[in-house]
């Protein structure tokens, strides 16, 4: 009966583990994905907004071809 005992709650244990790794993964996953929202400036979906620090590197451009350039 003991022994029983012990393979039912080796089965318990594994069951919980791999639910905790199911649920971590999950929300790793979903941490990942790029978050979007409307553009601004363009029509579409953008990640990454046309802010001065975003743009500075791509020269004096205008926001609406920076937000183009960032978000192809």
């Amino acid at each position: 009966m003991t022994f029983i005992k012990w393979i039912f709650g080796l089965f318990v244990a594994a069951v919980a583990a791999y639910m905790l790794f199911i649920a971590l993964n999950t929300m790793i996953q979903n941490k990942k994905k790029p978050r979007s929202f409307p553009c601004t400036y363009i029509s579409g979906k953008c990640t990454i907004k046309p802010t001065y620090e975003n743009c500075k590197h791509m020269g004096g451009i205008p926001l609406h071809v920076c937000e183009h350039r960032l978000n192809k």
